[in-house]
């Protein structure tokens, strides 16, 4: 408990210190439905905020596919740069905490004009997990029509579903200790008994670099984003990212929370700055769902058998 009061007050002190510039206001001016200002960003996409009496409750939704996640509603406490300021008359920021299976996070809003607020990010991860914990800062606009609404019961707080639940994969398990190289007619291919998991054509080396790949990080499943011609296919140990590394590899390393998806000369990528990753073409669809699968997972690495044409493409952590 105090390990969780400590991290609420340091995420708290460190929001406020670093927008002290910011203004002031009522706290019923922070009611309203907020929209991200970026359509393609991969963390939240929208915040519904109820005042009540004096009381704030704040939902969030957070970028999935097919759809956005919801991530429930809990109770916001207002807070002012003050001990002699009402937080309810000078509401300097809103914080709300969401609990997920893998973490916690602490969303921290405050408002950033007449039409936009300002939300910080803290996400924690549960003691254990691999990934580190970061924070992020978004900006939203006030959604058409959506006006500080007059009070209103606020339903009671209910505990969020973890943000990526919603999203489903499509893979085909396969046991890395079984699988070998064999060729079928012309073609050279990765096999689990009868069941062929990857072909190569007549490229036999470079078959025999994947099937060293697959085995050296202990490959459970191939996934696809899209069949029969899927846009993005990827690797995973146990429902896991591959981690670690092999000699004489080829890989690029990317940031997961800095990409985006956006449309370039009709196409879309997704992209880190100026840099893309992957074209989908004119699939928006599975551009969106490909990224949340990289957010999901926290890979941070593609690596190629074979380039500029690769014959399999992996990603790992």
């Amino acid at each position: 408990m105090k390990k969780i009061l400590f991290t609420c007050f340091l995420a708290i002190t460190v929001a406020l210190s670093a927008t002290a510039d910011s203004q002031a206001a009522r706290l019923r001016d922070f009611a309203g439905r907020w929209i991200n200002q970026d359509a393609d960003t991969g963390g939240i996409t929208r915040i519904n905020i109820r005042v009540n009496n004096g009381d704030a409750t704040l939902r969030a939704w957070g970028s999935c596919s097919p759809r956005d996640c919801d991530w429930g509603r809990v109770t916001a406490q207002p807070y002012s740069t003050s001990v002699s300021d009402s937080p309810r008359q000078r509401t300097k920021a809103l914080v709300a905490s969401f609990r997920t299976t893998s973490g916690e996070r602490w969303v921290i809003t405050e408002k950033a004009g007449n039409s936009r607020i300002r939300a910080q990010v803290f996400t924690r991860f549960a003691a254990g997990s691999s990934r580190n914990n970061y924070t992020r800062t978004y900006t939203f606009r006030r959604a058409s029509g959506s006006s500080p609404p007059a009070p209103a019961p606020a339903p009671a707080p209910a505990p969020p579903p973890p943000p990526s639940s919603s999203l489903e994969e499509d893979c085909v398990n396969f046991d890395w200790r079984r699988i070998e190289l064999r060729r079928i007619h012309s073609d050279w291919k990765i096999v689990d008994g009868s069941h062929w998991i990857m072909s190569f054509g007549d490229n036999r080396a470079e078959a025999l670099q994947a099937l060293q790949a697959m085995r050296h990080y202990r490959m459970t499943q191939h996934c696809f984003v899209g069949r029969p011609n899927p846009s993005m296919t990827y690797c995973l140990t146990d429902g896991r990212p591959p981690s670690g590394s092999m000699h004489g590899e080829d890989c690029l390393s990317f940031d997961p929370d800095r990409l985006r998806v956006r449309r370039i000369n009709h196409r879309w990528k997704i992209v880190q700055g100026s840099r893309y990753l992957m074209d989908f073409g004119d699939n928006r669809r599975e551009a969106r769902k490909a990224l949340n699968i990289i957010q999901r997972h926290g890979f941070r690495k593609t690596c190629f058998i074979g380039r500029p044409d690769p014959s399999m493409t992996y990603m790992k952590r």
